[in-house]
């Protein structure tokens, strides 16, 4: 094929009238008189200095493609949280520890921390499981009564509460065949708009710390939260695990904290009637203040903090 020549002004028209589509400017030009391919048109314009549109948004399938997707959700809507936040997890409601808790408020009383994120398994659904309780008189009321005086003392001390899903509180969802979401649940337990429910396992504090209940679970301490920051190139504070944790991802760039819990391990019969091979458990939370990640766990002078 020839050499066609086209005049500037009369390419930049037609690229114009087709938002810079060469597929369709190529065709226009070709029913006109300038035959022409789109390889060579694109060619052509990059000889002349003349712009067009590189994406795919000018296709004429997009539209239908774009409506056929739409009909789905995105999931980006997890919460952001800015400025300092206590990080806590792991109540498994009733069997929390009152007296880690106390330690928990205590901390964010005297550092002055307005905020909580609690990362998961406020529930513990184990009424509700395939693993029956050995406590025969344990049901689902009693979890929601629990939790209910729990959330009650965490929404006292803070301006917001930040509840994220864990796989215990995704139990009692199974349950109800998933007839409502956990939003639903929790603010007919506590019905107070300083409570903010997540559908997500996981928020962001500030710009680069990811606080998570993960999937994954391994028997070496720090091994999650490692891989997690190493593939996300953030900052990890995670429960779910029931250890506790202080290390860095291998570029030594981003803290990898597993946190424990506020669990009490003496209520639990599955850990205590049994003996297991899985590590032991650990009491423990997280702060976040000025942009650094403090850590608690058994071994805190506590004079130091409160």
């Amino acid at each position: 094929m020839s050499r066609v020549d086209i005049p500037r002004a009369e390419l930049e028209a037609v690229l114009e009238r087709y938002n810079g589509c060469l597929t369709r400017t190529a065709a226009h030009l070709s029913e006109h008189g300038h035959a022409i391919t789109k390889e060579g048109l694109r060619k052509k314009c990059k000889r002349m200095g003349v712009a067009y549109n590189r994406s795919f948004a000018n296709y004429d399938h997009l539209p239908k493609l774009r409506a056929a997707h739409d009909e789905f959700p995105t999931y980006d809507r997890f919460e952001r949280v800015t400025g300092d936040a206590l990080v806590v997890s792991d109540l498994h409601c009733p069997f929390f520890s009152p007296e880690w808790v106390g330690r928990a408020l205590e901390v964010a009383k005297a550092q002055r921390i307005r905020q909580v994120v609690i990362a998961g398994d406020v529930l513990d659904g184990k009424s509700v499981s395939s693993w029956k309780c050995q406590d025969r008189g344990h049901t689902l009321q009693m979890e929601f009564t629990a939790a209910r005086q729990l959330l009650m003392a965490f929404l006292e001390r803070f301006d917001a509460v930040y509840l994220l899903t864990g796989n215990h509180d995704e139990r009692v969802a199974r349950f109800t065949d998933n007839q409502f979401d956990l939003a639903f649940l929790y603010q007919h337990i506590v019905p107070d708009q300083k409570l903010k429910v997540s559908d997500y396992a996981w928020c962001m504090v500030g710009s680069d710390i990811r606080v998570t209940h993960p999937y994954n679970y391994s028997s070496v301490p720090g091994a999650v939260p490692r891989a997690l920051a190493s593939k996300y190139h953030q900052h990890i504070i995670m429960g779910h695990t029931h250890r506790y944790a202080y290390t860095f991802d291998p570029s030594g760039r981003y803290v990898a904290c597993e946190i424990g819990g506020l669990f009490d391990a003496s209520k639990m019969d599955w850990q205590m009637l049994k003996d297991n091979r899985a590590p032991m458990w650990n009491n423990g939370f997280a702060m976040v203040k000025d942009g650094d990640i403090v850590g608690f766990h058994e071994g805190t002078h506590w004079e130091v903090w409160i």
